[in-house]
């Protein structure tokens, strides 16, 4: 906001000097706009002064005033091997010392002062005589416009377009700040709940949930109708080893049975529902000779084969 301001500003400025028409114009030193009070003597005429002649004063109360409406003017005059100097005062300001000596030559008539950047309105330009006594004066030239409007300085901006672009941004600031102070605040209320209710994200529609935790995996069951059994995670049911006499009366005690039909690792709800029974078929061992290692034969320092059609062994009671 404040750069555009500053911009139009400028375009503005520019605008205001550049449609003003600049003009110069030449006076010569018979042109009435130049008034003589004091002592004078007739105009001289000469090849090196501007329009051909010049006028000289010859006391120090020769003063000459040029009245014009412009925005700059100059005072033309020629430079002469002999002391010759004046003092010029632009409205009342304080006066100015010009030199109009050349060391060895007579220089033709060339510009010795000048002001510029003055408003565009009347102005008035005294001459008198300087530390020699006596003045030259030979002619004047001043710029003039066709507008009314002042130059601007561009880059020099007004109090209350400065004014304006501190408070512009001075808001910037402070909506800027705001938004990031809701964001922060928003980001910790966040931070905060889900360190206080860690289990809110968990969809509350699913039969199981899962939750990792470090160095365990934890399964919550939240389902409200029947056990179901999982098939990913099977457990190994053991059975502790079997103690009893063969036929012939020797005792006999077997291996612990592993080849049997694997039982899902069943987790419990929370809640306090019935105990579910699971169907036999599911807890059905696989008997065999093989795996319970028992022979037929007498036990001496070695095993027998067991075939697999032989009946199985009897238990006493």
């Amino acid at each position: 906001m404040a750069l555009w301001v500053a911009f139009v500003f400028g375009v503005l400025s520019l605008h205001g000097v550049v449609a003003q028409k600049l003009t110069n114009h030449s006076i010569d030193d018979t042109d009435p706009m130049i008034s003589y009070t004091g002592s004078w003597d007739p105009p001289y005429t000469s090849t090196i002064d501007y329009g051909g002649t010049h006028a000289l004063g010859t006391k120090a109360d020769s003063k000459a005033i040029f009245t014009f409406v412009g925005v700059g003017v100059y005072f033309v005059a020629p430079m002469l091997p002999h002391p010759l100097d004046c003092w010029i005062q632009l409205d009342g300001q304080p006066p100015e010392y010009v030199n109009m000596t050349h060391p060895r030559l007579s220089v033709v008539s060339t510009i010795l002062w000048s002001a510029a950047e003055l408003g565009n309105k009347r102005h008035e330009l005294v001459i008198t005589s300087g530390t020699a006594g006596y003045v030259y004066v030979d002619g004047f030239m001043y710029t003039s416009s066709s507008g009314d409007v002042e130059p601007l300085p561009i880059s020099t901006p007004s109090t209350a377009i400065l004014a304006i672009s501190i408070s512009t941004s001075i808001t910037s600031i402070l909506i800027i700040a705001l938004l990031l102070f809701i964001f922060i605040r928003k980001r910790r209320v966040a931070r905060l709940k889900a360190a206080l209710s860690p289990f809110e994200h968990v969809d509350k529609s699913q039969s199981i949930s899962t939750i990792e935790t470090e160095g365990s995996k934890t399964t919550l069951c939240k389902s409200k109708g029947p056990l179901s059994v999982p098939q990913s995670t099977p457990a190994v049911a053991v059975v502790p080893p079997n103690i009893g006499h063969n036929s012939k009366g020797t005792r006999i005690t077997s291996t612990p049975i592993t080849n049997m039909r694997q039982v899902p690792n069943l987790q419990l709800s929370s809640r306090h529902e019935p105990p579910v029974r699971l169907p036999g078929a599911l807890l059905q061992r696989r008997w065999s000779d093989q795996s319970l290692g028992i022979s037929s034969q007498p036990l001496t320092g070695h095993r027998a084969p067991v075939g697999i059609n032989d009946p199985p062994p009897l238990y006493s009671t």
